[in-house]
């Protein structure tokens, strides 16, 4: 008797839209958690496990003068977080979820980012290739972000 196999295009479609289906920042690459009063700051990938990337418990100091955030005037708000050493533009989503199947994962991202591509580009931090492939990435993600959005419609 044989055994059954998926072909890789299948796990892909899979995957996709399992993802998809329970998305907390649908169409990005990370999402970002202001914890507010507590000086807590969190960014975790947008899988719908909403693995911690990073962790900085600033207490009271200020977000926006820490070398990982960059933030707007006034309202202030974190535009951009620095992940790995690249810029991600951060932005709110009105189709944000929440985190699935991880003890205290029950907020909502206070944004969702992206790679900034260009960016990082134009400082230096990756190389013509890197960004095409970026760019490409994000193609990718603004498909899933469509996908998600039409079956939020449903």
């Amino acid at each position: 008797m044989q055994g059954f196999t998926l072909p890789l295009v299948a796990v892909s479609i899979i995957a996709f839209f399992s993802t998809v289906a329970h998305a907390v920042c649908a169409g990005y690459n990370y999402a970002f958690y202001d914890g507010g009063p507590t000086g807590t700051y969190l960014i975790t990938d947008c899988t719908p496990q909403c693995n911690i990337v990073r962790v900085d418990r600033l207490g009271t100091g200020n977000v926006c003068t820490e070398g990982n955030y960059r933030c707007s005037p006034p309202p202030i708000r974190v535009t951009d977080v620095r992940v790995n050493g690249l810029w991600y533009a951060c932005r709110d989503d009105p189709n944000k979820g929440q985190c699935n199947g991880r003890p205290g994962a029950e907020a909502i991202p206070t944004s969702c980012c992206r790679n900034d591509g260009r960016r990082n580009l134009r400082e230096g931090k990756i190389k013509r290739a890197e960004y095409e492939a970026i760019e490409r990435r994000n193609i990718e993600l603004d498909a899933e972000l469509a996908e998600f959005q039409e079956k939020a419609r449903v």
